[in-house]
């Protein structure tokens, strides 16, 4: 996973435990948008292969 270089008042990090379930903590590189007037609620990673070039 890479961190995206983008960010806005909404956007939280990408959760790592939930329900007592624990995450690859690499998912704090991740972006949860939450819902505002100008975007609905989604989520955005952006993962690279294993091995790609630049990883």
């Amino acid at each position: 996973m890479e961190p995206l270089d983008f960010s806005e008042p909404s956007f939280l990090p990408g959760v790592t435990s939930w329900r007592g379930t624990e995450f690859d903590p690499r998912l704090t590189g991740a972006v949860r948008v939450a819902p505002t007037e100008t975007f609905e609620g989604f989520f955005v990673a952006k993962i690279v292969k294993a091995g790609a070039e630049g990883a």
